[in-house]
């Protein structure tokens, strides 16, 4: 299996990547728009810390790698908030934060807030177009937090959040309200029935 990692830095409302067929979005609406999402998510539900958790109504489950310090990863009064640290550093976080979706989808968009941390390194990553990750340093994007979205070209279940560069000791803190993606995401309850 042949893996490559990319990391890009966009200005503006609408980017693609060279040579590949994602196509990433700042401007909400026009996400909105090709992306049709089926699924908004608005934290309304509140989540106690925990290095795993799952957010209600999503069929999202947060889960971060490598915990320092008591970090948080949890939903509180309507977003969803994290810390990401340098790998190798022992500064308050995880290592990375990977929200693994119980089916694939092609896209997705939210709006980030609080993006912390001087060194400008909060990456989001996926397979979004089943060639191998890639990733697009948030800070660089939309500064201190606003939309982001993408839309793929194949199916991708884990959407990743780490540090891109070393050698930074800063972590970077950020939350997200109104997380929006497209596919049947939200789990069918199972029904119980007798077999005579």
């Amino acid at each position: 299996m042949q893996m490559r990692s990319k990391v890009w830095t966009l200005i503006g409302v609408l980017a693609v990547g060279v040579g590949q067929a994602e196509t990433t979005y700042t401007d909400q609406a026009t996400w909105q728009a090709a992306a049709s999402p089926t699924n908004t998510i608005t934290f309304d539900t509140d989540v106690a810390n925990g290095d795993s958790i799952f957010i209600p109504g999503s069929g999202i489950t947060a889960t971060g790698v490598n915990p320092s310090m008591s970090p948080a990863n949890r939903v509180n009064s309507g977003i969803y908030e994290t810390t990401i640290r340098p790998v190798g550093v022992m500064t308050t976080g995880y290592e990375s934060i990977t929200f693994n979706f119980s089916q694939p989808i092609m896209a997705i968009g939210a709006v980030f807030g609080s993006i912390g941390g001087s060194s400008r390194n909060l990456t989001i990553t996926a397979d979004w177009d089943g060639t191998g990750e890639e990733s697009f340093i948030l800070r660089d994007i939309i500064s201190s937090g606003g939309f982001f979205g993408v839309i793929g070209t194949q199916p991708f279940s884990t959407v990743r959040f780490d540090q891109f560069m070393a050698g930074t000791t800063s972590n970077e803190g950020f939350n997200i309200d109104d997380l929006q993606f497209d596919g049947a995401m939200v789990p069918v309850e199972l029904q119980s029935f007798e077999i005579e």
